[in-house]
């Protein structure tokens, strides 16, 4: 059982960040427009990802009671980042993270 934890403790220090922070902001303005934002912080994971900071951002304007509009984007302070490792600490099995912008058009019936 010790042994078991033991292992267990020692995947975790090399595939889980030992520190995280969120910054998390919710603003409405006239108009019916609103901005979510989200500020990331995760620390360095075992060597094997650098640590970064993340900006996520979407802005929606609520046309009507039925159709709402809005852009997001998510991690916009870089092109890309790597996130995770593979269970056994493997850095080939990082996931990279890329910069991503969309639209979306909602309508309510």
């Amino acid at each position: 059982s010790y042994a078991l934890l033991k292992t267990s403790s020692a995947i975790a220090e090399t595939t889980s960040p030992q520190h995280q922070a969120q910054l998390r902001s919710f603003l409405q303005f006239p108009m019916r427009v609103q901005l979510d934002s989200a500020l990331y912080f995760v620390r360095a994971v075992g060597g094997k990802v650098r640590s970064f900071v993340r900006l996520d951002e979407q802005l929606t304007w609520r046309v009507g009671k039925q159709w709402e509009l809005s852009v997001a984007g998510q991690n916009l302070l870089h092109a890309r980042h790597s996130e995770f490792v593979g269970v056994n600490g493997e850095s080939q099995l990082a996931t990279p993270v890329q910069r991503v912008v969309n639209g979306k058009i909602t309508w309510r019936f």
